[in-house]
C-alpha cells in the first residue's frame, strides 16, 4: 500500500497477512527507487518474516529521473533528509524492534 511518510516522502508499506507483526523493517531500494520489484519484495518479506515493512522512495519528487540522471544526482541527496525518511519509516512500523535492509545504493 502506498502512503506518504510524515516527511512528505512516498513509501510502500506491507503488513503480514497471517500474523500480528512483532518487528519492523525499513527496506531501502536501489538507485531505481520504488517500483513493482520493491513492492513485491516488501510484501514477500512481510509475509515471510511476519514483520511490517516500509520502503521509502529515495527520490521523492524526482521519481521520473532516468538512470543516468539518478547517478548524477546521487551527490545532491542530503544526509539529513535521508535520515529523516529512515526515522519516519521506522516509526511508521509501530514496532519497538526495527531492522534496516538496503539494496545496492540503498545499502551504502
Amino acid at each position: 500500500m502506498r502512503i506518504t511518510l510524515s516527511t512528505g516522502t512516498p513509501a510502500e508499506v506491507a503488513r503480514p497477512s497471517n500474523a500480528e507483526p512483532t518487528r519492523g523493517l525499513v527496506l531501502l531500494p536501489d538507485i531505481g527507487g520504488l517500483r513493482p520489484l520493491f513492492d513485491d519484495h516488501a510484501r514477500r518479506l512481510a509475509d515471510e518474516l511476519g514483520w511490517v515493512v516500509v520502503a521509502p522512495e529515495p527520490w521523492p519528487g524526482r521519481e521520473q529521473l532516468e538512470l543516468a540522471e539518478r547517478l548524477e544526482s546521487v551527490k545532491t541527496l542530503r544526509d539529513d533528509d535521508k535520515r529523516a525518511d529512515l526515522l519516519a519509516a521506522a516509526e511508521l512500523t509501530g514496532c519497538e524492534a526495527v531492522g534496516v535492509m538496503g539494496f545496492c545504493m540503498g545499502g551504502m
